[in-house]
């Protein structure tokens, strides 16, 4: 009877398919629901149109770099994400700030050696369900690294495609 439950238990997860599945239109119906969810993204273009935002401030003092925030993107292409930075005391060297997607660093090093906020702009390229994240070192554990207004821009494209009722 354990055997067969074993069996039963296979057959399922090969039809329906386990969450860790790549998605792939050929594979498992998880995969191919996530593959489905991918390709009916939209796709996005960079812009100063405001679409996500994440204004609150936050600091660290933390000499290595520190997750700050993060935003959960569901498009496709690229984006403009900007933020504000400063430091707590003025000093050389600054704060450093840099965007990551996913835990990988993907924008330029920004830093700020200034106790007034500049903000900077990077534009990357993102896929639907990818994490946008700031993160922020500062130069020392006696100073802070500040940041606030963390957004995300862009504008919608129009779709491509067609659908034939023929």
């Amino acid at each position: 009877m354990i055997a067969f439950l074993g069996t039963v238990i296979g057959w399922l997860q090969y039809q329906v398919g386990v969450r860790t599945d790549a998605a792939s239109a050929s594979g498992s119906l998880h995969a191919k629901v996530s593959d489905a969810k991918n390709k009916i993204a939209q796709k996005v273009s960079p812009s100063e149109n405001q679409k996500f935002a994440s204004d609150t401030e936050r600091y660290t003092v933390s000499t290595s770099y520190t997750k700050m925030k993060e935003i959960i993107m569901y498009v496709n292409g690229s984006i403009n994400v900007s933020h504000e930075l400063k430091i707590s005391t003025a000093t050389t060297p600054g704060s450093n700030t840099q965007v990551y997607v996913n835990g990988v660093a993907v924008g330029a090093e920004h830093s700020s050696t200034s106790t007034n906020y500049h903000t900077v702009t990077d534009t990357i390229y993102v896929k639907s369900g990818d994490a946008v994240q700031l993160y922020a070192k500062s130069p020392a554990s006696d100073k802070a690294a500040y940041v606030r207004n963390f957004r995300i821009k862009y504008d919608i494209q129009a779709a491509e495609g067609y659908i034939s009722k023929d």
